[in-house]
């Protein structure tokens, strides 16, 4: 019968998560370099090739255009389900990386992707059809109640993802080191009781840094994050060198998140029956 589930330590788990990657940042540079390279390929293609697509949305109707958060979404997943497979292995099993294994591809990392792409999309779906319904905004008027509608749809969005994906990912890390028990419904069930503690964690360890990070950026780069905006950038090469580089960034602050689900199964790991993961955190 599986353990009985427990609190997540929230500061401890915070405190791990920056120990952890830090402990081993070198060795992950080592084996995900390459990918880290597709990364800035791919994404420069999908937003130079797109930006056409994306001008004419923000014109028509004041925000971007779901085509382009979509592909470069996709793309950012799978290359992230890439490098976070042996990160996982690292930290879970002490199973030391190299380039040979950062580049291989294997049933584990295609279960992966497979499973991270399946979160994606119940991430984004709910984001896309949001923003495919909204009316186009109008720069000079009035803030309405239909605006007040959205607006609170979108925070409702924007907290039930951070409130209830945490607990479906702790699937992946599973997946990684080839746990049998890493399907969605026990991830769900061994962190019962924990919802609250695994959003005050992934946010203060993932998406703060991640947001004050950006905010840095603002005040650094030219034209500050606006460079980002289709309707703001002057020219399609700043569009898409501003947008790779944040691809970029936010793929190395996720490996940060990656650390995270790997010490968040580790502790849940007893309620999901594995066997499989190690005690320390060597």
């Amino acid at each position: 019968m599986p353990a009985e589930t427990t609190k997540l330590p929230v500061f401890a788990t915070i405190r791990d998560v920056f120990a952890v990657t830090a402990r081993h940042i070198g060795e992950l540079f080592r084996f995900s370099w390459p990918w880290l390279l597709a990364l800035i390929v791919i994404s420069g293609a999908i937003y130079w090739s797109l930006y056409p697509i994306e001008r004419q949305s923000m014109a028509e109707n004041g925000t971007g255009s779901n085509t382009l958060w979509f592909t470069s979404l996709l793309a950012s997943t799978v290359i992230g389900a890439m490098i976070a497979v042996p990160w996982h292995r690292r930290i879970l099993i002490d199973e030391h990386q190299t380039l040979q294994s950062g580049l291989q591809f294997d049933s584990l990392k295609l279960s992966y992707a497979a499973k991270a792409l399946q979160l994606m999309f119940a991430m984004a779906a709910p984001g896309m059809l949001m923003f495919s319904l909204m009316p186009p905004s109008e720069a000079e008027a009035e803030f309405s109640a239909q605006d007040a509608f959205w607006t609170i749809a979108i925070i409702a969005w924007l907290t039930a993802l951070l409130l209830f994906m945490n607990r479906f990912s702790l699937a992946l890390p599973a997946t990684a080191v080839g746990d049998p028990n890493a399907g969605f419904g026990e991830s769900w069930r061994a962190s019962k009781g924990n919802t609250w503690r695994l959003a005050l964690v992934s946010f203060l360890a993932t998406l703060l840094p991640l947001l004050l990070l950006f905010i840095a950026l603002e005040h650094v780069m030219s034209g500050g994050m606006a460079s980002v905006d289709a309707s703001e950038t002057t020219t399609r090469l700043s569009f898409t060198i501003a947008n790779v580089f944040t691809e970029f960034v936010a793929m190395l602050i996720g490996m940060l998140y990656v650390t995270f689900l790997s010490l968040a199964y580790r502790h849940f790991a007893g309620a999901m029956g594995s066997r499989t993961v190690r005690a320390d955190l060597s």
